[in-house]
């Protein structure tokens, strides 16, 4: 006590000599204290014994300047703090603290923020005390007490901040944290210990001594007491490292005093030492001592009394202490741990293949696993012992390691403990131990099994294996520590993963405790990890680490621990051949690789929770491994890849020789390789998918299902993924690369919800506008930039898809399924605060790490003490993963159809689908019924486990039913408890009886449309050529019939006809002048009032137009790609057509009178009909799947009927003359458009006046009352008063678009929908009220005969450069034009003539993949010499080489080479292209950089200065005019400068001439096409 008193009086004589002790909170003024201090209602400040106490209650903040005097040197602060009910803000800092920053004279912050204190929630006085060096050149400390925070008081007492000018003297250990003393702090009496009479193992966890190294001299030798020692525990993970959630240990506390270094940054520590004392038991004579560490990140020097005994290095093991310390003796323990090389520790002591890199980035740092003092026998030894057992062969087998052992005879003799009983004991066959000393080990085997079995509903059906070992002659050798087990196999069938014989489906998610810090790793949160998985309805978890190096894992044993004893099965993860060279022929690579597996194997290998292996995480998967007509482990594509000469096959191999060795250590496990497609037992896949169709999602594994012959799983599933909404498709690895790219939220989320995604929000506009800011100029950004997707429409359209993939994997018979993005699937109710661990010193001399602070946020999984519920995705996802669950589904035989169309009198089938993932058998009993038939049935079952069950009911609907809708309802309970119900609309459509009066003609080649026209009821006459047009008033085109007609449909409708066209292939579209896009579409939104009222979705059966899969190479080296409009672009693979209504899908126009009649797709920009009208002629263009169905849908027949009634009562587009006046933009649109115009000198009397900003012109009001129609595009409120005086109301200022409601009831707002008026750019506009017809942008207001319509947004306000507004642009153009045609405008467009029989045309793509010849140019020599030039003579040394591919994989001497590599390519080309024809080379990807010349001119180039941030990956796409080819001979150079890694042109080159008048104002890009693909 004396000394304590001694060292706190020396403390205040230092403060008094240093600085006078004087509390600078305080005024210097004793008259006035509290001078300066802001006081209000809320805040109360008040002054007590020369400290300061300060109260806020609710939202508010005083503060404080505290001037510094050059001699000081640290400041120190002093004080308790204590929140009541403190609710935290938006930010992690919006809560109760004190606020610090130092300035300098020029009040410019200074030095990094301090670390202050901050709390919230509810909690007692908490004592805060800190010291903080005076950055350089600082002139004052501003101190902010402040609650930040959205409610509660937060309290600041006894307040003290002095000032010292040194710090010799002081003594700068810190105090023991838990108010103990080190000597019972290091007591081994209360240690975690463990024995049997030949071995004891006592646990050395707790509260150690740590000392942060920041010089070399600390590394050198051992520091001194008061040098600054601290506390650490011991597991733990040193704070400061990663970010966000990859912060592994800022929930680990290194206690310090206030006096060791307060410049002192985490972040900056790689190494330090740890101490601690220990006495070794004095009964442990004549045994081995060895300290084991059980997770060492990841070198160690150890030290006994100040002496290096040794090392220690990643991932930890045993390090023996025999000799260096003898029983009885009480010794000091030192470690020196480095988490990675430096300058500090240097490297001397790291073995050369342990050495961690200086760039590496270790997370994980410091002792992080458990520390254990263990005394065993020296002579032969039990390491471990593997129970394993067989359900199949009913049998147990001990495969069991021994070590040190002498030569000779032994036996093992084991006892299986039920509790205390002994049910069952074992003895082996005698069997030799060789000389040589080396670790051996044995097995034997029983035929046994156990009366209960571990499974996952019986996870407390545990034994326990006393072993052990005796020499021959039965004298007692060893006993091992008592094992843990279950009884039980997990082993592949086919296609199933069987537990204990019953198949066991894996519904799976991610879990990254074990790298994720000690709050996210302890006992508590991993059990409670655990049970929420269960309640969630998942049994299976894979852990987050996808490879087993430094720094990835902290503490890992509970997760797998904690799992196995709730009963959830997990994927232990191993070592990633990639971090051994890819060589696990190399001796050297491949003994350390099996260090590790053994490592990882033996510590968890009687968890009987632990079911699968999991290596070759993301590497060593393949091109088509999503391919749904390759995913059936027949399809090998190894022997392809070698022979290809492919490089991830190499990779492959070493990962089955990582496979072969982790089973060579423990083969009882099913092995898998995490993303890999089909590579040893198990196919597995990340699936993202993009945007292919929720319904060829549900059918992605029908081929699987069926000819499927290994286990599938599906590691990662998009739901879709958060990626998805990016319009970025690679190639970049789209989280790590930069692209220019855009967030497509409404444009996607529209394809499913309709125009309601386009009501705008304050998310939205604050994405767009982080979006504008970010990526202006085509900045390429990362995704995350952009800030992310957010809920409400995003989550609806999840939902809308996991509802049906969810179900249909699951009763496809899917092994595995993880959903990523798992987070989404939960909404967080109440945040848990951050605060001090409870229990932080409680236990911690046991196994297990325990943390010092809590770790909130995060997801669902490990949000501890946070509460949630499901979010609108886990409403409409989470009851079908529920072990069990049913629904209604489709008719027999076809479970995922969802056909709910049908006519009165016809029979309805549909089935109850069943699911039984539990581990018994289940009765169900099912009820159905269809109230408003009054027809139901009941139903019993019983579900076998791992099973499903289909009940097929039906009814048939009342010939005479008159009603619109059924609705059929199903009430599932199953014996559990468990219940479901289900509810299925169907649409009644009776036959209609509306008949055309005009007679009708069909042209049907192909054969294909007359079975649908014959179900409609109508006659028609059979139409073969021009002759039986004859007495045709509406001629029908069938589908395909536009590929060759016999007929002259151009020259029909340039005089006067009305046609339909049924469905055409895409090129025939092309050709036309439509663009359009391979698509499956399932439902169709409204939009012409009067063609249809509602939604159009999934019809029965399958349309026929488009291949149900995707034809592809045996090998697929790329993604699939295709040739849209003139790009190569990715698609996604397709899974079937069921359910289709649209398979090639038209874009909706922006040049000619096209009306669409319905909308649907990405943007609701495409149209499964369009009517154009054009001069007399009036036509439908249909590309809804009526032909050829493999079943006709009701809704199709009468949406035929509808087309042919609105062509029998069409009547030719009215047009009125058409002026023009305004801005050259303005005039320059119309030209774009198409539109016939003219000038206005004045008011025109009648027609339709366009008005762009700028125009003079008199007031309009006379004119528009006598009949004139008048159209404004972009004025000022200002330019509209003037023309129009009180027409309008607008407000100025700065917009987003809006939702416009009611749009189709404005006649001159037809065709126009919410999409067309949706912006993504903030325009600073004079804007009407967003809730008018119209919205924001448009209005219409008649007066008298006229109409004055006034579009406020114009396509001029959108950069056409800009790829962020490319849409926005193209669809208000869009929209101008559906106003010029409903007003009256006529145009030149000449639909017609496109319909005119194919000829021999230029505008077809010329493919130039073949002929291609190269040379590699290290000496840069090939410009000098031309050899870009059309006339330069290539010699032999120019060799014919692969395009699209790399260079240095197709010329193994060039297998390492970087540099200038020539490419030349002759072709072909007719004559008939124009000289001023527009046409487009495209080069695709050219990896590095590139320079391209055509026909010896130079056309472009793509290289680092231009593209500095994507050059490697952007499309090359030039320009050239028709008079720069030639006919004939023509020839292509392009060079290629690779960087690094391969190299080559990655794309196939294409010219393509392009059309000289279409039907779209802008000219696209690769970008514009939705449906790209790229793998997230």
């Amino acid at each position: 006590m004396r000394k304590i008193l001694g060292a706190l009086c020396l403390c205040v004589g230092v403060l008094l000599t240093a600085a006078g002790a004087e509390n600078l909170l305080l005024a210097p003024k004793p008259q006035n204290p509290l001078a300066n201090w802001k006081q209000n209602d809320k805040i109360h400040v008040e002054a007590k014994d020369g400290r300061l106490f300060i109260t806020i209650d609710g939202p508010e903040v005083t503060g404080k300047r505290v001037y510094i005097k050059p001699e000081w040197k640290y400041l120190l602060l002093s004080m308790r703090m204590r929140p009541t009910g403190v609710v935290r803000g938006e930010q992690s800092w919006q809560n109760g603290r004190l606020a610090m920053r130092f300035h300098n004279k020029k009040d410019e912050p200074v030095g990094p923020w301090p670390e202050v204190f901050g709390f919230e929630g509810t909690r007692e006085f908490e004592l805060c005390r800190r010291l903080y060096k005076i950055p350089e050149g600082a002139a004052y400390l501003s101190l902010a007490p402040a609650n930040f925070g959205k409610a509660g008081k937060i309290e600041f007492a006894d307040m003290e901040l002095t000032a010292l000018t040194t710090l010799e003297n002081f003594d700068k250990d810190a105090t023991v944290p838990d108010g103990t003393t080190r000597e019972r702090l290091w007591d081994l009496s209360d240690a975690w210990k463990i024995s049997t009479p030949t071995r004891e193992s006592i646990c050395l966890n707790g509260l150690w001594n740590f000392y942060p190294i920041t010089t070399a001299e600390e590394a050198k030798k051992l520091p001194a007491d008061k040098s600054g020692w601290g506390y650490f525990k011991v597991p733990g993970i040193w704070p400061g490292m990663g970010s966000g959630w990859t912060q592994a240990g800022d929930s680990s506390k290194i206690y310090r005093s206030e006096f060791a270094s307060p410049d002192f940054n985490p972040t900056e520590m790689n190494s330090a030492w740890y101490r601690r004392t220990f006495e070794v038991p004095a009964d442990w004579k004549d045994r081995r001592i060895e300290l084991e560490i059980t997770m060492l990140q990841t070198s160690a020097q150890i030290f006994i009394d100040g002496k290096p005994v040794g090392e220690l290095f990643y991932p930890g093991g045993r390090f023996d202490l025999t000799g260096k310390v003898a029983p009885g003796g009480k010794y000091e323990l030192a470690i020196l741990v480095s988490a990675k090389k430096d300058g500090l520790t240097g490297s001397t002591f790291m073995a050369p293949d342990r050495l961690i890199s200086v760039d590496a980035k270790v997370n994980n740092r410091g002792i992080t696993g458990d520390v254990f003092l263990i005394g065993e026998s020296k002579g032969a030894t039990i390491t471990d012992t593997h129970v394993i057992t067989s359900f199949r062969k009913k049998r147990i087998t001990f495969d069991t390691g021994i070590t040190r052992a002498a030569p000779g005879r032994y036996y093992l003799e084991a006892d299986i403990r039920d509790g205390n009983k002994i049910v069952k004991s074992f003895r082996s066959d005698v069997f030799d131990i060789p000389a040589g000393g080396k670790p051996f080990r044995t097995s034997f085997s029983a035929d046994w099994i156990a009366p209960k079995l571990w499974d996952t509903d019986t996870p407390e059906n545990l034994y326990t294996a006393d072993l052990r070992l005796k020499s021959a002659d039965g004298k007692l050798v060893d006993v091992l520590y008592p094992q843990e087990f279950g009884f039980r196999e997990f082993w592949i069938d086919g296609r199933n993963f069987v537990l204990n014989g019953v198949p066991i489906h894996l519904r799976s998610l991610c879990s990254s405790t074990m790298r994720d810090g000690a709050a996210r790793s302890s006992i508590a949160v991993t059990a409670d990890m655990a049970r929420r998985a269960r309640a969630a309805g998942f049994n299976h978890l894979i852990a987050y680490n996808y490879d087993f190096t430094p720094g990835i894992v902290g503490y890992q044993d509970d997760f797998y621990i904690q799992t196995s004893k709730a009963g959830i099965l997990t994927s232990l993860t191993m070592p990633h051949a990639k971090d051994f060279q890819w060589n696990l022929d190399d001796p050297q690579e491949r003994a350390r690789y099996l260090a590790y597996a053994e490592f990882l194997i033996r510590r968890f290998q009687n968890l009987p929770g632990v079911v699968l292996y999991a290596t070759s995480h993301n590497a060593t998967g393949y091109y088509g491994d999503q391919n749904p007509m390759k995913i059936d482990g027949v399809y090998a594509p190894d022997p392809l890849m070698k022979e290809g000469n492919v490089g991830s096959y190499r990779n492959r191999v070493q990962a089955l020789k990582a496979g072969e060795l982790i089973a060579s250590i423990d083969s009882s496990r099913p092995i898998y390789h995490h993303e890999s497609g089909n590579l040893g037992d198990v196919f597995t896949i990340n699936c993202y998918l993009n945007w292919a169709p929720a319904q060829e999602r549900s059918d992605w594994l029908e081929h699987w299902e069926k000819e499927g012959v290994k286990p599938v799983i599906m590691v990662e599933w998009g739901m879709p993924h958060v990626a998805s909404w990016s319009s970025y498709r690679g190639p970049g690895f789209i989280w790590r690369n930069a692209g220019v790219q855009c967030l497509w939220l409404n444009e996607f989320n529209a394809s499913l919800l309709g125009e309601e995604v386009y009501r705008t929000a304050p998310v939205k506009e604050q994405r767009y506008r982080t979006q504008e800011k970010v990526s202006a100029g085509n900045k390429p950004i990362h995704y995350s930039q952009i800030g992310g997707v957010p809920g409400g429409d995003a989550e609806l359209v999840k939902a809308q898809m996991v509802r049906y993939n969810f179900r249909d994997h699951r009763a496809r018979g899917i092994s595995g399924l993880l959903p990523w993005d798992q987070s989404g699937l939960w909404r967080r109710t109440k945040s848990a605060p951050y605060e001090p661990w409870p229990d932080r010193f409680k236990d911690i001399k046991r196994p297990g790490i325990v943390p010092d602070m809590s770790r909130p946020g995060g997801e669902y999984m490990v949000d501890y003490g946070s509460t949630y519920v499901p979010s609108t995705v886990g409403k409409a996802g989470l009851p079908y993963m529920q072990e069990l669950t049913a629904w209604i589904a489709g008719k027999p035989g076809d479970f995922t159809e969802k056909g709910h169309n049908f006519r009165p009198g016809e029979t309805v089938e549909k089935q109850i689908m069943l699911l039984n993932d539990s581990r018994r058998p289940r009765k169900a009993t099912v009820r159905w019924n269809v109230p408003a038939l009054k027809v139901g049935g009941e139903m019993e079952t019983t579900v076998a486990p791992g099973a499903r069950s289909e009940l097929p009911f039906h009814f048939e609907i009342p010939a005479g039913f008159s009603d619109k809708q059924l609705a059929v309802e199903a009430q599932i309970r199953f014996e559990t408890g468990a219940e479901y119900s289900d509810r299925f609309e169907i649409n009644v459509i009776p036959v209609g009886t509306e008949k055309p009066k005009a007679a009708i003609g069909l042209y049907d080649p192909a054969g294909k449309s007359a079975g649908v026209m014959r179900e409609l009821g109508i006659p028609f006459k059979t139409v073969k050529t021009d002759a039986d047009l004859n007495g045709v008033d509406i001629l029908v085109v069938g589908r395909q019939g536009l590929t060759s007609p016999a007929i002259r449909l151009d020259r029909m409708m340039e005089k006067s006809g009305k046609l339909l066209v049924l469905e055409q292939e895409y090129p025939v579209l092309t050709r036309i002048g439509f663009r359009s896009n391979e698509h499956g579409l399932r439902n169709f939104f409204p939009l012409e009032p009067g063609f249809f009222d509602r939604v159009v979705r999934d019809w029965r059966g399958s349309s026929t137009l488009t291949a149900p899969y995707l034809t592809l190479p045996a090998l697929e080296v790329h993604d699939p790609t295709w040739d849209w409009n003139g790009f190569e672009n990715t698609r996604v693979w397709r899974a079937g057509n069921r359910g289709n209504i649209s398979s090639v899908l038209l874009e909706k126009p922006t040049v000619g009178n096209f009306l669409p009649l319905m909308q649907g797709g990405f943007d609701l920009q495409y149209a499964p009909a369009l009517e154009v009208k054009n001069g007399r002629s009036v036509a439908i263009f249909s590309q809804f799947d009526l032909s050829d169905r493999t079943e006709n849908d009701p809704e199709a027949i009468e949406l035929l009927r509808k087309m042919l009634l609105r062509l029998d009562a069409a009547q030719p587009a009215e047009t009125v003359p058409t002026w023009y006046a305004g801005n050259a933009e303005g005039a320059e649109l119309l030209k774009t458009l198409g539109i016939d115009f003219k000038p206005a000198d004045g008011v025109p009397e009648n027609g339709l006046l366009v008005v762009g900003p700028g125009a003079r012109l008199p007031e309009l009001t006379g004119a528009v009352e006598r009949g004139l129609r008048v159209l404004t595009l972009g004025l000022s409120k200002a330019e509209l008063d003037a023309l129009l005086p009180g027409k309008f109301e607008l407000k100025p200022g700065k917009y987003y678009s809006d939702f416009a409601n009611k749009l189709q009831e404005t006649p001159e707002f037809r065709g126009i929908s919410n999409a067309d008026l949706h912006w993504r750019k903030e325009l600073s506009i004079d804007a009407f009220d967003a809730a008018g017809p119209g919205g924001r942008a448009l209005r219409a207001v008649r007066s008298g005969k006229g109409v004055a319509v006034a579009m406020q947004v114009a396509p001029w306000m959108f950069d056409e450069k800009e790829f962020q507004f490319r849409t926005s642009r193209r669809r208000n153009t869009g929209a101008i034009s559906r106003l010029l045609h409903n007003l009256g405008a006529a145009d030149h467009s000449n639909v017609w003539e496109k319909l005119a029989p194919p000829a021999d045309s230029p505008l077809a793509v010329t493919v130039l993949n073949q002929g291609w010849i190269g040379k590699a140019d290290p000496k840069g020599e090939g410009r000098a010499a031309g050899w870009f030039k059309p006339d330069f003579k290539t010699d032999k040394t120019w060799r014919p080489i692969q395009v699209p591919g790399k260079f240095d994989s197709l010329f193994p001497e060039l297998k390492n080479y970087d540099g200038l590599f020539w490419y030349r390519v002759e072709f072909d080309l007719p004559a008939g292209i124009k000289p001023d024809a527009d046409c487009m080379l495209t080069l695709g990807a050219i990896d590095d950089e590139s320079w391209a010349w055509l026909n010896g001119k130079f056309v472009g180039e793509l290289t680092q200065k231009t593209n500095p941030e994507d050059y490697w990956a952007v499309p090359r796409v030039h320009h050239v005019k028709g008079r720069d080819l030639k006919v004939g001979k023509n020839q292509l150079t392009v060079l290629c400068n690779d960087l690094r890694g391969g190299g080559g042109i990655l794309g196939t080159p294409r010219l393509r001439v392009l059309p000289e008048v279409g039907f779209y104002a802008d000219m696209p890009i690769a970008s514009d096409d939705p449906y790209r693909y790229y793998r997230w």
